[in-house]
């Protein structure tokens, strides 16, 4: 699995995050198909943007790509849980 980050141009503006899970329906597409956007999303949102490049079908077959998003979803709660002393259920 690839992630690829994007921040925004001003970091002090930062304070929250996306997970982008790029289009092609789970089949097709790298995630770098996405890089205009994602860099757009960062610097007009002022946000971290996380997209993940996960595994395609029929290679890896379902669920494999929504257990790839999960894993790096469930990766950033836990992050800001720690981060800021919460507890998420």
């Amino acid at each position: 699995m690839l992630l690829a980050l994007y921040g925004p141009r001003e970091p002090e503006a930062m304070g929250a995050a996306l997970l982008r899970l790029h289009g092609g329906g789970p089949m097709s597409g790298p995630a770098r198909q996405d890089n205009t956007a994602c860099s757009a999303f960062a610097d007009e949102l002022g946000l971290v943007v996380v997209s993940v490049g996960y595994r395609l079908a029929p290679r890896h077959p379902f669920p494999a790509a929504i257990d790839d998003g999960y894993t790096v979803w469930s990766s950033m709660v836990d992050r800001v849980a720690v981060r800021y002393s919460l507890y998420c259920v």
